[in-house]
């Protein structure tokens, strides 16, 4: 070997050198080379992601029968909101129609007619029956009349249907004038003349039908009976009677209170 100092060769076994006396190193000690150590494969810990999925299992399948049930639900509700809407608005609209309707006919009825204090009543028209049965012993006459719930005709005239339906007109008329009739039993109407009753007495004299028709009436509110003796005609006249017991005992009556 050659010493590191001064480069002398040397044996190989020496110490130290044979020139300059330098401690040499001896081949035994020098570091060996170093070797290498074969590399182990490292193994991870952590599962690759091809494993997790692998471990997690199959996916799990949504519940059909839960979808459909909740689908189900949500149908019904939205649908059973919906006709509670439909119903309200419905009921709503009803209600609206039905007010302006009322209001329409209350409306029509008292441009029609419009009612006042009444005048008359179902008593009065019952004293007026009983009057009327003592005053034909008097007259020695017997009548038909509305108050007692008879139906009357005069000479063709049905009363009181074609008053109540006006058919009257053209028929009737009162000192030779057309005039409005209203059939009203409490005379409770602003009409110029209010029919309360009629009454008829139909016989024969000398073989000719006769006829006495009375209608009962408020002229401007004031009671009156209008009698007609005319027959055989189309129009039938009525004028204030004369009999003056059967114009008081109205009034008698229709001064009453009801």
């Amino acid at each position: 070997m050659f010493c590191p100092n001064c480069g002398a060769k040397n044996a190989p076994d020496a110490v130290f050198c044979e020139n300059c006396g330098t401690r040499l190193t001896p081949a035994a000690t020098q570091q060996p080379t170093s070797q290498k150590i074969p590399t182990q494969p490292v193994t991870s810990n952590i599962p690759s992601r091809q494993m997790q999925t692998a471990n997690k299992g199959p996916k799990k399948q949504p519940n059909k029968a839960m979808i459909g049930l909740i689908v189900a639900l949500v149908v019904i509700i939205i649908g059973g909101g919906g006709y509670y809407f439909y119903h309200q608005k419905q009921v709503a609209n009803n209600t609206a129609a039905n007010t302006s309707s009322n209001e329409t006919v209350s409306a029509s009825s008292s441009s029609a007619a419009p009612t006042r204090t009444a005048l008359c009543s179902t008593s009065k028209t019952s004293d007026l029956s009983s009057f009327m049965s003592s005053w034909e012993d008097t007259m020695n006459q017997s009548y038909i009349g509305t108050y007692d719930g008879d139906t009357v005709d005069v000479d063709g005239i049905t009363l009181p249907d074609d008053i109540k339906n006006n058919d009257y007109e053209g028929n009737i008329t009162v000192d030779g004038e057309d005039v409005t009739l209203k059939w009203s039993p409490k005379a409770d109407t602003d009409k110029e003349y209010q029919v309360v009753a009629a009454s008829v007495y139909n016989h024969n004299d000398d073989g000719e039908s006769k006829m006495i028709a009375y209608l009962y009436v408020f002229h401007n509110g004031e009671p009156d009976v209008l009698v007609c003796e005319e027959t055989g005609s189309s129009a039938h006249d009525f004028t204030s009677s004369r009999n003056q017991q059967l114009q008081n005992g109205f009034k008698k009556i229709a001064n009453e209170s009801n």
